[in-house]
């Protein structure tokens, strides 16, 4: 099973904390990325997956900027539900 982290980005761009409070433990990339959706609050978040780095939200526009496999993923996610 994939174990994801999410780092909240400071607003030069860079890490500025990773969320401990984010469950590690998703099943997939749609999940993962639904979760670290719920954390853009004034600050871009990245999430990644061990070395990859699965999708960037930008919080001025409110999108994740990665993989387009996870992004169609989690479009079918939101539309289902």
């Amino acid at each position: 099973m994939p174990e994801y982290r999410v780092y909240i980005l400071g607003i030069d761009g860079h890490r500025f904390i990773r969320a401990a409070d984010f469950l590690s433990d998703h099943p997939n990339d749609a999940a993962a990325m639904k979760a670290a959706e719920q954390l853009v609050d004034g600050h871009d978040v990245e999430l990644w997956e061990g070395r990859q780095l699965v999708a960037k939200f930008d919080h001025s526009q409110a999108t994740a900027v990665g993989d387009e496999q996870p992004k169609a993923a989690l479009r079918k996610l939101m539309e289902l539900a």
